[in-house]
């Protein structure tokens, strides 16, 4: 709007058009706040699935280091608690691995999703406050 446009309202005009700015930027203010608390959840997801994929990757490398131990040995004895794998363990765990690193990529892409709704409500909320 012009400000000869401006100058031609009334008070009341004028008042309303600043309580609705004033309405908009509480919304997008709250619309910011919940995705900063969307993206922190989805970081603090990410966080743990990044563990636990790191957990879950030693795990494997372990077990594929005494599977291979195993087959070089003459005679494979297990030692007290120690627990022999066979191929399809190993394959299920791999298959496990997989799907843990296609959690986190998804939570990644969550992640970035929810900060370019927070960069998209900032600018909302700055464009509609002037």
């Amino acid at each position: 709007m012009t400000d000869k446009e401006l100058r031609r309202l009334r008070r009341t005009e004028l008042l309303e058009m600043m309580i609705e700015q004033k309405r908009a930027a509480d919304e997008a203010e709250r619309a910011l706040a919940q995705e900063k608390t969307l993206r922190e959840q989805a970081e603090a997801e990410l966080r743990q699935m990044r563990e636990t994929c790191e957990r879950l990757r030693q795990r494997l490398d372990e077990q594929a280091e005494r599977s291979l131990a195993a087959q070089s040995a003459p005679a494979p004895v297990a030692a007290r608690g120690e627990v022999t794998l066979d191929a399809d363990t190993l394959h299920t765990l791999d298959q496990l691995a997989v799907q843990v690193e296609l959690a986190v990529i998804t939570a990644q892409e969550a992640a970035r999703n929810a900060a370019r709704a927070v960069r998209l409500a900032q600018g909302d909320a700055d464009g509609g406050v002037s």
